[in-house]
């Protein structure tokens, strides 16, 4: 009975200190969130609820306008394999490399967008977005319509 107890206290010390030690890991000034092989209990607490990412809307492809703009994703026909993962990525890195002023970048990835993924002749916009997916799933709960938020970061026009 004694190594029982001598055992449960053992647990109950290593539990107490493997909590102890991971919060304050949270605290560390570092950055680093946790000390392997101790962690934190509120590993949740440091993801945001936002998400950034950037889309294109299509506005005109060859004569057809289209009103309201589509997004790239179920464009369909006005583009080729919208729903390729690889054009997502590149649609993010030309976001990103637009925001930033990375003139060279964004070029070679534009490019690579128009030459892969869109017709000639097509006008499009790079849309950032910023939605919350909390609200977005509070909202359709309640039947409620959730338009994340979006703003302008460049427009171009493919090569006829």
């Amino acid at each position: 009975m004694n190594a029982y107890r001598c055992r449960q206290w053992a647990l109950i010390t290593f539990l107490g200190l493997m909590f102890l030690i991971g919060e304050l890991a949270l605290s560390n000034s570092k950055g680093n969130y946790e000390f392997f092989p101790f962690y934190s209990w509120s590993m949740f607490a440091l993801v945001p609820n936002e998400e950034k990412n950037y889309q294109v809307m299509i506005h005109r492809v060859g004569s057809h306008t289209l009103d309201p703009p589509i997004d790239f994703r179920e464009a369909g026909s006005f583009a080729k394999n919208p729903g390729a993962l690889p054009a997502y990525h590149v649609i993010q890195k030309l976001g990103k490399s637009l925001e930033a002023g990375d003139i060279d970048t964004s070029k070679k990835l534009r490019n690579h967008l128009e030459s892969t993924y869109l017709q000639p002749n097509t006008s499009y916009e790079v849309m950032k977005q910023k939605e919350d997916p909390l609200k977005l799933w509070k909202k359709q709960n309640r039947g409620l319509s959730y338009r994340p938020e979006q703003s302008p970061v460049a427009q171009f026009k493919t090569a006829p």
